[in-house]
């Protein structure tokens, strides 16, 4: 008995039905990698990288606001003549579309497979998220969440975005390290010469914050 020729149209259900999963992961990495190519092409070398991660959407003149803050506390660590901090914005509306809601997710466990962000605003929610996780350092110097951050509330960085837009920011937000001296990355030939930066950096502004 001869057998059946398969359709073009059912040829792509059986796939769907198959590889439905795969292709939606192949996707999201599809589109997350040209998000990264992006952001290197466009990178212009700077001295700090920053992730935030909220969930609250944070427009480019926010960020760019963070940036100038925090820049104040830096120093010019490639010889170029300014200092320069990215901020690598992994933020969210938690009403949003899930998908845009896993492409932010992804985005930000992608930064944290890499050494060169050890810096990273917060907000109680995805604190939590995080924490979780194992991702902070704890310090001496950092007055809240048992060691592990600074509460940015009616701070300058704070003020900075919500100059931007009033009362934007009516919530907590965090500023962590990450705890890379215990992670997989502190074998990296580089993570010793990002989280000593960042350090120096976070005792800078903390100094000028509360003062210690």
């Amino acid at each position: 008995m001869e057998k059946e020729k398969m359709t073009f149209r059912k040829r792509l259900q059986n796939y769907w039905y198959y590889y439905k999963v795969h292709t939606i992961i192949g996707l999201l990495v599809a589109a997350l990698l040209a998000v990264l190519v992006s952001q290197c092409a466009h990178r212009e070398n700077p001295d700090y990288t920053v992730v935030l991660y909220m969930r609250k959407e944070i427009s480019e003149d926010m960020t760019d606001a963070m940036s100038a803050e925090l820049e104040k506390f830096g120093t010019d660590r490639n010889g170029d003549g300014q200092v320069a901090v990215e901020i690598v914005n992994c933020s969210y509306d938690g009403d949003g579309s899930e998908d845009v809601i896993m492409g932010s997710i992804g985005k930000m466990q992608a930064q944290l497979a890499l050494p060169d962000a050890p810096l990273m605003i917060t907000d109680k929610y995805t604190f939590a998220d995080l924490d979780e996780q194992g991702v902070f350092a704890v310090r001496e110097d950092l007055p809240d969440k048992d060691g592990k951050a600074l509460s940015l509330q009616s701070t300058p960085l704070y003020e900075a975005v919500n100059s931007v837009r009033a009362n934007y920011l009516v919530n907590e937000l965090y500023l962590s390290i990450r705890d890379l001296e215990d992670s997989k990355l502190k074998d990296n030939s580089f993570t010793d010469t990002f989280l000593s930066s960042s350090q120096a950096l976070l005792e800078n502004l903390l100094a000028a914050y509360t003062g210690s």
